[in-house]
């Protein structure tokens, strides 16, 4: 396929230098690239204040470029350290990806992540706990999961940190 057919709709995948995302898209941007850059927004809290929301991406230091015949232009953007690359040209991303990623999009422009039902198995992927399996028992304030794990034969509740468990694929 040649590379004009591909404009129409795919995408490549430029990396970003570390925390450097929405500078690498405006630059992108200035030098006539569409850019798609999903963020989600997740609660932090402050030192002086209780707690607040901030804008986040949902792939840190990936940047979704519209493929265009010059993408090596691409490389030479303030913010863009590469290109993932298949063989010498880049990894497509086809435009349906994309739409895909855009229909979870909230009113405000935020990507909605999917959040587990009680009852529903998760792994908990850091801390004391990381490497096992429970089930998730529901939100707790500041942002906290609580997970009920099997520990020496009887449910246990445990409070972990909301990104520090991932849902369990259905066996």
């Amino acid at each position: 396929m040649s590379a004009l057919r591909h404009s129409s709709l795919s995408w490549v995948v430029a990396t970003t230098h570390y925390k450097r995302e929405t500078w690498a898209a405006e630059n992108a941007v200035n030098q006539g690239f569409e850019i798609y850059l999903p963020k989600i927004l997740q609660r932090r809290r402050g030192k002086r204040r209780p707690s607040y929301l901030i804008a986040i991406p949902v792939f840190p230091g990936y940047l979704f470029v519209r493929w265009r015949h010059n993408w090596h232009t691409l490389l030479n953007t303030f913010g863009v350290s590469s290109v993932l690359l298949q063989g010498e040209s880049p990894h497509v991303i086809h435009d349906r990806v994309l739409r895909q990623l855009r229909s979870r999009e909230n009113d405000k422009g935020f990507i909605d992540l999917p959040k587990p039902q009680p009852g529903v198995r998760v792994a908990i992927k850091r801390g004391a706990f990381r490497g096992q399996v429970g089930l998730y028992a529901g939100m707790q304030a500041a942002d906290r999961k609580r997970v009920l794990l099997d520990i020496l034969g009887r449910k246990t509740e445990v409070i972990v940190g909301a990104d520090a468990v991932e849902m369990v694929p259905a066996a």
